[in-house]
């Protein structure tokens, strides 16, 4: 059978901001959304075959933090992983912020669309906390996400 190639364009369902922390000013959590729209356009179609398009919203499935930008594909492994309150965390601590570039990339379930951002030169630590109990295309579900 012949490819089928797939054009994708994004909706974003959520604008990527940063919380700001009142009491010292420095942004403390990535507000991410947690779902996506995303829409397909194919391009070819074998004969007999017919499409529609769903109207699912694509889960987040996973967090990636990079030094540099997540295309140069310099993917940092966490540098701690424990539990919290009894949910498994992954933690990078953010050396040298601000003289480093850093991002975070957020990967959603069914697509290849990858929402990244600049992570602020003020954060030094991110922590992302997952339940295990859930998952997404394999991946279990991410809780929450912090800066500080």
């Amino acid at each position: 059978m012949g490819k089928v190639l797939i054009s994708l364009t994004i909706i974003i369902f959520g604008w990527i901001l940063i919380g700001i922390n009142q009491s010292n000013g420095f942004p403390d959590q990535l507000v991410y959304p947690d779902k996506i729209i995303v829409k397909q356009a194919l391009v070819n179609i074998e004969p007999g075959w017919e499409s529609f398009e769903d109207d699912v919203r694509l889960q987040l499935t996973s967090i990636g933090i990079f030094e540099g930008h997540p295309k140069e594909k310099t993917s940092l492994v966490p540098d701690k992983e424990d539990k919290f309150n009894g949910y498994p965390r992954s933690i990078w601590y953010l050396a040298e912020n601000g003289k480093r570039n850093y991002w975070i990339a957020c990967y959603y379930d069914r697509t290849s669309i990858v929402l990244t951002r600049k992570i602020d030169f003020n954060i030094s630590y991110c922590e992302v906390i997952y339940n295990p109990d859930i998952s997404i295309a394999g991946h279990p579900v991410v809780l929450d996400v912090n800066f500080k």
